[in-house]
């Protein structure tokens, strides 16, 4: 067996890996031995046809296989032991072919075009201009939020008289084009119509300030435009729709009106978990301390993208592009759809982005020996949950701690999304390294209101 790297530049290679009879005859013969048992053949009994039969039915895929067995073996010992730091994997050569016949040879030479990764070196005060972001908690903010809790644990109560907030029970029946009941057409008993979902104010007007059996005609195409919304009121299939003549009348059956919590102790347990909260000082300090939460995620999630940014932009080094699209296009040719050139051209930028990110991170990594333990990705697996549950309304910090470890080991080790787990520990490091340069740089501070700070994650930025 030989093995040898010839360099064609800095970044490129060809790797040599030569065989010769003795490195794979003992294997061959071995397995050659082992199918032999398992031969049944006329005239002979199970296991006992004459070798050379054995050799001539199954010698040369018995060859074939360990041959590749040997070559895949091969190759990777020989790029870890080497420590090769090479990027992609090893592409069939297009300068240099592999010599290999099966027929009629016993010596085999195989050549892979091998990439190495780029040198990477920057100093970390590089860093020192990027500001990091303080957002202001203000009562403004505070009370916002306290709002939208007695909003979401606020309920419906019986009213006289409609205003824009109402909900509306109403007998609906559709009309014909002289303003009569239409004769089979659409009637539902009890309607209900949530007056703020109706956005033209003129339409909206005429729901407003009615009481029990008032009546109401009105277009119902376009006080509710949306047909999935206006099937579901009326109950009847969505295709029906275009079939309904647009004037509907409406009377009036019930009139809810929507009233927020009241600020209590029944509120304060609905919104915050049964006693953790007893008075209106302890709720602001605990929304407070949610925002600060939340905020600091955002401020450090907006850390590491100027630091990205930073790094992607100042930080130059060549990229064997040739190569890599090449390994790119050979690694998705066995998918479903094959990736196309124009779509290589098309998104190899972002690729570019993404490599050269992973190359300084990784630099940052090893020089810095900074690593990730798995209590650091379970911390990212409860983040995440955390925005996740958060859009159901629910908020992580009213559950158990234990109850919070075992959600997020189970989604850490979920065979349903097997490629999460890579990501949580990416996610993890991308986080650690961020901490590392906010204890090594000490970064400049600067406070930013909410609505500033959203204004960086806007399409105009």
């Amino acid at each position: 067996m030989n093995i040898t790297v010839n360099n064609i530049d800095e970044l490129n290679a060809v790797l040599k890996i030569k065989f010769e009879k003795t490195d794979y005859k003992d294997n061959v013969d071995k397995v050659l031995r082992e199918q032999r048992k398992k031969v049944t053949m006329k005239g002979f009994r199970t296991g006992m046809a004459p070798m050379g039969l054995v050799q001539k039915m199954y010698g040369k895929h018995i060859l074939v296989e360990e041959i590749n067995k040997l070559l895949s073996e091969t190759m990777f010992d020989y790029i870890k032991n080497e420590n090769l730091d090479i990027l992609g994997e090893p592409l069939p050569s297009e300068t240099e072919p592999s010599k290999v016949d099966f027929e009629n040879e016993s010596e085999f030479e195989f050549n892979f075009d091998i990439c190495f990764s780029p040198k990477v070196e920057f100093n970390t005060d590089i860093f020192k201009s990027i500001p990091k972001y303080i957002i202001k908690t203000d009562d403004e903010l505070i009370g916002k939020q306290v709002e939208n809790l007695r909003n979401r644990f606020g309920k419906y109560v019986e009213e006289e008289i409609s205003n824009e907030n109402s909900l509306l029970y109403v007998f609906a029946q559709e009309l014909d084009t002289d303003g009569n009941i239409k004769e089979g057409g659409v009637i539902k008993e009890e309607a209900s119509i949530l007056l703020r979902i109706i956005k033209e104010q003129e339409i909206k007007n005429q729901f407003i300030g009615k009481k029990l059996n008032d009546e109401i005609i009105v277009d119902i195409k376009k006080a509710f435009p949306n047909e999935t919304d206006l099937a579901g009121m009326l109950s009847i299939a969505k295709e029906i729709i275009p079939e309904l003549n647009d004037t509907f009348k409406f009377t009036v059956n019930k009139v809810n009106a929507f009233v927020p919590a009241e600020i209590n102790q029944e509120f304060f347990d609905m919104a915050f978990g049964k006693d953790n909260v007893t008075n209106e000082e302890e709720m602001k300090a605990k929304v407070a301390a949610q925002y600060e939460k939340n905020f600091k995620l955002e401020t450090q999630y907006k850390l590491l993208i100027d630091i990205k940014e930073k790094l992607i932009t100042d930080i130059k080094f060549d990229i064997p592009e040739k190569f890599l699209k090449r390994w790119i296009k050979l690694g998705n040719r066995d998918k479903k759809s094959e990736i196309t050139d124009e779509q290589i051209e098309r998104e190899f930028p972002y690729f570019v982005d993404d490599l050269r990110w992973k190359l300084l991170k990784d630099y940052l990594v090893k020089k810095n020996n900074i690593e990730v333990t798995e209590e650091d990705v379970l911390v990212v697996v409860k983040e995440i949950m955390g925005i996740e549950f958060a859009q159901y309304g629910l908020d992580l910090s009213q559950f158990p701690e234990e109850q919070l470890e075992t959600f997020a080991k189970e989604r850490l080790e979920s065979k349903k999304n097997p490629n999460d787990k890579a990501k949580f520990y990416d996610k993890a490091m991308e986080e650690k390294v961020v901490e590392f340069l906010d204890r090594e740089i000490n970064f400049q501070e600067k406070e930013i209101s909410l609505d500033e700070f959203q204004k960086f994650f806007t399409p105009s930025n």
